[in-house]
């Protein structure tokens, strides 16, 4: 589902990638960000759906990516992830800085 994901948010809209990128932060308890970027076909998705946020909404998935750094440490594609995070101080002076390869 990761990589589905991930590629209709390469190809679709804005609108509709910001919905979709939006949708996945809302659904916090559910840890749909935290385990995209912990998939092998997801991690690479994770700058995608920060950068189709609203500038508010990706303080949010940035943090929520911070807030559960030592899920992210246990994976693989989680570390290369939270390497390439800014830090916790700097989030509302940074937005878009996980842009896609």
């Amino acid at each position: 589902a990761a990589a589905v994901l991930g590629a209709a948010l390469r190809h679709c809209g804005e609108a509709v990638a910001k919905d979709l990128a939006t949708a996945l932060i809302e659904k916090e308890e559910q840890g749909l960000l935290v385990a995209m970027a912990c998939s092998r076909l997801g991690h690479a998705s994770i700058g995608h759906v920060l950068e189709a946020l609203s500038p508010e909404n990706e303080r949010k998935g940035l943090q929520q990516l911070h807030d559960n750094a030592e899920t992210l440490k246990s994976s693989r594609f989680g570390l290369q992830v939270l390497e390439n995070l800014p830090s916790v101080d700097s989030l509302p002076d940074v937005l878009h800085t996980l842009r896609p390869s």
